[in-house]
């Protein structure tokens, strides 16, 4: 019988953890750089220009998608603390996800999906101005690049 953590089995949970240097894991990091770097280029781009294109349309609604799943993604992704030791604890690694860049990531997500909000509110009553400003509050997306750059936790 598996112990409880919180609601549910750690056994449950610790099938689906992924290991940090996984073939998935990787797969999913490299994917960041991708929409980061389209980010770093389209958004203040977006601050000049309001009319985007289909391709544009679709890049930010992957991208928009993308982040939203990288939250849940990290819940499940094992920690490789400071000894080289991997922490693969579902509960343990929520706690540090929790206490590091869980804040920082659902700000950013929460603003991509303000800016979908604000963008049909925009439309309707001339909002401009304000998903511009959601929009700059998106270049936070840089410190992503921090995060994917980040050395062991102790």
């Amino acid at each position: 019988q598996s112990r409880k953590c919180g609601k549910c089995s750690r056994r449950d949970l610790r099938r689906m953890m992924l290991l940090p240097g996984s073939r998935p894991r990787l797969a999913w990091d490299l994917s960041s750089w991708i929409f980061v770097g389209y980010e770093i280029v389209t958004i203040p781009l977006g601050l000049i220009e309001s009319s985007r294109g289909p391709f544009a349309n679709v890049a930010e609604w992957c991208c928009r998608f993308y982040w939203t799943l990288d939250v849940p993604a990290t819940f499940l992704t094992g920690a490789t603390l400071a000894s080289g030791r991997v922490e693969l604890s579902p509960c343990k690694v929520a706690q540090r996800y929790l206490k590091s860049w869980f804040a920082i990531d659902a700000t950013l997500v929460g603003l991509d999906w303000v800016e979908v909000v604000a963008g049909g509110i925009s439309q309707a009553a001339g909002m401009g101005r304000t998903i511009k400003i959601v929009r700059v509050l998106r270049m936070m997306r840089l410190l992503r690049m921090v995060r994917l750059m980040r050395v062991p936790e102790v």
